[in-house]
């Protein structure tokens, strides 16, 4: 049986969403789900259309996750998930929505039972569901989250637009969208999005029910990107974060310095998409297939012409 305790924190959304469900960490370990820094600064921002530019591994999908769960066990609302294809679709399922409702307690599943159940959806019988698919059309939705819709539409522009003219409409004014995707290139819906909503931000007015609230959650506003020093910074990078600092007031520590320096390493040119600074960085792209690209890049960033 529950305590008077856990009863009075079933009343307080807030205080389900950190207390009740249990996820998978980055090493395996199963942990009580309790909101980062960037997914409180999500939550509490939250409007009706909302874009997220980001660097990778923040944890966006996995609290969407939660969230949907949470809507449709106790809001009885009908909340759906898409990625990019069948099998990471499955796997969302498989590793996040259903492992938190598994370790749910026995009470607090019986409050709303499941009535059907398969490799991506529960259905409860009390009203409410969660789906996690590549698509979604028909039927109404109170809560839609696309997973790396910047890929989606990279890869797969027919998938988007299926998206964006199915998916989309079904859910209603008073319903969420959530876009959530690294960057992917400087065409497609989610570019679009992005470059509209960040202006609509800059200018700081109201926005309406239809317009997209632009998110931006960068590696060095993450505590855990950071290693310890050991060797020193090419004269590329120093300058590099001399101007993040001098021209954005982004202040970072030699430790996330050496964070970046070793990522840079492995993803080469691809750090600024996967992990940038700002986000015009994001979207800057380089050109696949021109002779020493890359040579020139640095010989220019080296100032040896």
């Amino acid at each position: 049986m529950l305590t008077e305790k856990q009863l009075k924190t079933l009343k307080d959304r807030f205080k389900r969403l950190n207390n009740l469900y249990y996820i998978e960490d980055k090493n395996g370990k199963c942990i009580k789900f309790k909101m980062t820094t960037e997914q409180l600064e999500y939550y509490d921002g939250m409007h009706d259309k909302n874009v997220i530019l980001k660097a990778r591994q923040l944890g966006f999908t996995t609290e969407m996750c939660i969230i949907q769960l949470d809507a449709a066990l106790f809001g009885k609302k009908h909340c759906a998930m898409i990625a990019h294809t069948r099998p990471d679709a499955e796997r969302l399922f498989r590793n996040k929505t259903k492992y938190a409702y598994d370790r749910l307690h026995d009470d607090i599943k019986q409050m709303n039972p499941v009535s059907k159940e398969t490799t991506s959806e529960l259905v409860f019988e009390k009203g409410g569901s969660v789906t996690v698919s590549t698509s979604f059309r028909g039927g109404t939705l109170y809560s839609l989250h696309v997973s790396e819709f910047g890929k989606i539409c990279a890869k797969y522009p027919q998938k988007a637009k299926e998206i964006v003219t199915g998916a989309f409409e079904a859910v209603p004014l008073g319903g969420k969208i959530t876009l959530e995707s690294t960057a992917e290139g400087r065409s497609g819906y989610f570019y679009d999005y992005c470059q509209e909503s960040e202006k609509l931000k800059l200018q700081g007015r109201t926005l309406n029910a239809l317009e997209w609230k632009f998110f931006f959650f960068s590696w060095w506003k993450n505590a855990e990107y950071a290693i310890p020093v050991t060797t020193e910074l090419s004269e590329r990078l120093k300058e590099y974060f001399t101007k993040l600092e001098s021209k954005h007031g982004i202040k970072t520590t030699p430790e996330q310095q050496a964070w970046y320096a070793s990522k840079e390493k492995t993803l080469g040119e691809d750090i600024k998409r996967e992990y940038p600074s700002i986000p015009e960085e994001a979207f800057q792209q380089s050109i696949e297939g021109a002779y020493y690209s890359k040579q020139f890049k640095q010989i220019y960033a080296d100032k040896r012409i």
